[in-house]
């Protein structure tokens, strides 16, 4: 699975991989690449993997936005992701038809 995966690697999607990603843009190809070959964690990474088509628009855009900010917090060690956890909670809680 993983030369299926490094197979379909293209030159622009590597270079890609390598620009900062832009929050407002949920960019998760990779992941549904990933998801669809069978992964259940990225072969490079060790990064869990989930299933985008699964979600509606706005949690992909949460989830997104929440490795963003995640990443931004724990680099630059000068932001907190706590706005962008608290929406994502929300919609995983929708999606998940869990209450509070």
């Amino acid at each position: 699975m993983r030369r299926l995966v490094a197979s379909q690697l293209t030159v622009p999607m590597i270079r890609k991989l390598r620009c900062r990603p832009d929050p407002s843009k949920p960019d998760l190809a990779l992941m549904q690449s990933l998801y669809d070959a069978g992964f259940l964690r990225c072969p490079s990474s060790g990064m869990p993997v989930f299933n985008p088509s699964a979600c509606a628009p706005g949690l992909l855009e949460a989830i997104w936005g929440a490795y963003c900010k995640i990443a931004d917090s724990v680099n630059t060690k000068d932001a907190t992701p706590t706005e962008a956890l608290d929406g994502l909670k929300r919609l995983l809680d929708e999606h998940t038809g869990a209450t509070e």
